[in-house]
């Protein structure tokens, strides 16, 4: 037995050691249609396997709830996630932004009844809203409104919209254009324009670090060889209202 225990360490050794090349990476997302999809043929899905393929990785999607996923990710249990608002590091300190951005969210309300144009975060004051738990930037600027309803995914927040639960719902523009095809809802629109727009990251737990920069630089080629726009047309596109 104590001839075993060189192997036994060399064994702990190796399955401790961080993903490197060859190897594979799981990464959360709490992400929906068309930007995550369960057969991993998402925009965004499309933008992390590419770039992780160009580093000889292979990449694992977990799609979970949002807070969920951002736990999980700071705890280790998955390696990531995908896509996050600039400073997460701050409210999970075993997670680094991977420096370039993956695209910019447009924060944007959809309802069936209200009319009006969107001025600010306050214009949401009078209504009942609905907002995903652990989307922070909605949590952290709507406040004070009528009533304020949290559920854990985009398929509840678009059915408590649809059934009159709520006025408004605060959701991803481009997320919220696939739920409103997945789930044939033809009365729901957007009021424009746009609450907020964000620059919206990867992050990777702190012990694959090591990555970063790689990552950085891969999600830059896939913008400059034309990559990133061939995959937004072939995804987004269709889905944009005229």
């Amino acid at each position: 037995m104590i001839r075993l225990a060189p192997f036994l360490f060399l064994l702990c050794f190796f399955i401790a050691m961080p993903v490197d090349g060859g190897q594979s990476i799981s990464l959360a997302t709490a992400d929906g249609p068309p930007l995550s999809n369960p057969d991993n043929t998402g925009f965004h899905d499309r933008i992390i396997q590419s770039m992780f393929s160009r580093m000889g990785i292979e990449v694992q999607i977990v799609r979970l709830p949002a807070e969920r996923a951002l736990i999980n990710a700071d705890a280790g249990i998955e390696e990531g996630v995908f896509v996050r608002v600039a400073g997460m590091e701050k409210q999970y300190p075993n997670l680094v932004q991977v420096p370039e951005k993956i695209t910019d969210y447009e924060f944007t309300a959809f309802t069936k009844h209200v009319r009006m144009s969107i001025n600010g975060w306050d214009s949401l004051k009078p209504y009942g809203v609905g907002i995903i738990t652990g989307w922070k930037i909605l949590e952290n600027n709507i406040r004070e409104t009528r009533d304020l309803l949290k559920v854990d995914n985009p398929e509840q927040l678009f059915g408590i919209l649809d059934k009159d639960r709520v006025d408004i719902i605060v959701y991803n523009r481009y997320d919220g254009y696939g739920m409103l095809k997945q789930l044939n809802l033809k009365q729901i629109r957007t009021l424009e324009p746009s609450l907020a727009s964000r620059e919206m990251f990867l992050y990777l737990n702190i012990k694959q670090k090591h990555l970063i920069k790689n990552a950085a630089d891969q999600l830059r080629a896939l913008k400059a060889d034309g990559t990133y726009q061939k995959l937004f047309k072939e995804i987004i596109l269709p889905l944009t209202p005229n």
